[in-house]
């Protein structure tokens, strides 16, 4: 009975270790980019649990990425945007990007907009992501 008690605690512990390895690990050993990639994701899923994003966040047809310059670009490359777009909507959303270094601190500054099908835009939001 104890041995199987203490096998059940020693898997509840490595199952626990492994599920926060991917949101802890890349803080530890991780690149920049695995870093700024699980802050964006834990970011939106943020907004989305607080419900700041407006609704038609879900409506999304088409992602246009705007790096600031080559070394934005370079970072952007190695991410996955962390949410899916709809062939079958209309609107359209812009990312502007940009990393920037400030006393030993790096991170990266996002600018959603959301523009609607006749071309204005009708929502935007601006984060800031501290990864290094």
């Amino acid at each position: 009975m104890r041995r199987v008690l203490g096998f059940m605690i020693l898997l509840t512990g490595f199952t626990l270790v492994y599920l926060s390895s991917k949101e802890l690990l890349p803080f530890v050993s991780g690149k920049p980019h695995e870093r700024l990639q699980v802050l964006w994701e834990k970011d939106i899923e943020t907004l989305r649990k607080e419900e700041k994003l407006p609704t038609y966040w879900n409506r999304i047809s088409k992602i246009h990425l705007r790096p600031t310059d080559n070394r934005s670009e370079e970072l952007l490359k190695k991410l996955k945007i962390p949410f899916e777009t709809r062939k079958e909507e209309a609107f359209q959303m812009e990312i502007l990007f940009d990393i920037w270094e400030d006393l030993g601190d790096k991170g990266a500054f996002f600018q959603y907009s959301i523009i609607a099908p006749d071309g204005n835009t009708v929502w935007e939001l601006t984060r800031t992501l501290v990864y290094d």
